[in-house]
């Protein structure tokens, strides 16, 4: 088991590490902070273009999105961006949207999709609204969770 040895430095140090590396110098700092907001700004817009210079799209009902509220998003191992919307899971290719209907399964209680996280594989595991979820295979919805949830168990 290991005891923090106090007697060659600070206690705060001796938390911190336990292998008797020295304390981080000012200069270190420093230099981890300039990088760090070096790669911040990087990723920041050009503060000298008008957001309206850069190409914007929206979608919406009108463009072929089959809800406006959307409670999640993800881009899938297959490319897909994936929503999840208040008329159910809806793939995204980057011109048209499909709604994967979940409403035509019965024991279901709801369809609303409120949260979307990959499998490990492939697949996507669905949460649904009053706590039901499911994985989705890219075909097949398999649905779990406990009866009055909306699911099966």
């Amino acid at each position: 088991m290991w005891k923090p040895d106090f007697s060659h430095s600070p206690q705060r140090h001796a938390f911190l590490c336990n292998r008797g590396c020295d304390p981080p110098r000012a200069g270190d700092i420093i230099l981890a902070l300039i990088v760090i907001l070096s790669a911040v700004r990087a990723f920041a817009l050009n503060p000298e273009r008008e957001l309206s210079q850069y190409d914007c799209q929206t979608w919406d009902r009108h463009s072929g999105l089959e809800a406006n509220g959307i409670s999640s998003v993800i881009q899938g191992k297959d490319g897909y961006i994936w929503l999840g919307t208040t008329a159910g899971l809806v793939r995204f290719d980057g011109v048209e949207f499909k709604l994967i209907d979940l409403s035509g399964i019965p024991q279901l209680r709801s369809s609303i999709v409120t949260s979307i996280a990959p499998a490990r594989d492939d697949g996507l595991w669905i949460g649904l609204q009053n706590s039901a979820y499911g994985f989705f295979d890219g075909k097949v919805f398999t649905q779990s969770g406990k009866e009055p949830w909306g699911g099966r168990t």
